[in-house]
């Protein structure tokens, strides 16, 4: 009866060990994968917000402008003026010397403070309707003037992950 036996349960949980073996490796992956690409989409967040709170913080500073005299074509503290409306200014700063740098973040949330530059693009001189820059309709200016301001901003997560916002914005009444 031993000579019957030729070891086929062996080899059948053998094969059957290799098959679970090889499941558990490529779940292993995926998972390490899936946290991979989770990490990834939370540091392109905390940069986004990063961002947008610099985008605000200009917006702040614009609405307190009182005058233009700050701006130059070649500035030390982020605030530009006098070159080509089709210039990429944003590409050749100096991100960490000429940038205004936001405080009050968490350092722990991103590997440095969220910077942004301001552009004083162009001043016009429109009805503010046709701009359709104020929502307050009792106040609308026919003739007003607008100085026209390019923002870019960037933030950058604690991993390095870096995102630039842009927007314009309008102010009137700036001399």
């Amino acid at each position: 009866m031993r000579r019957s036996q030729r070891g086929v349960a062996l080899l059948i949980a053998l094969i059957f060990l290799v098959v679970l073996t090889l499941i558990g490796l490529t779940s292993m992956r995926t998972a390490s994968l899936e946290e991979k690409m989770t990490s990834n989409q939370k540091d392109y967040y905390l940069a986004f917000e990063a961002a947008e709170l610099a985008l605000r913080a200009a917006e702040t500073q614009l609405s307190g402008l009182t005058s233009l005299n700050d701006f130059s074509a070649s500035p030390t503290n982020g605030l530009y003026a006098f070159h080509s409306l089709s210039s990429k200014v944003w590409t050749t700063v100096d991100w960490d010397n000429n940038a205004i740098s936001v405080t009050g973040l968490a350092k722990q949330t991103t590997a440095e403070a969220p910077k942004y530059i301001i552009e004083f693009l162009t001043t016009i001189t429109k009805p503010a309707d046709d701009l359709n820059m104020d929502n307050d309709t009792d106040n609308k200016v026919v003739g007003a003037t607008y100085n026209i301001f390019r923002i870019t901003a960037r933030g950058k997560s604690g991993r390095g992950g870096v995102v630039f916002l842009q927007e314009n914005y309008g102010v009137g009444g700036v001399i």
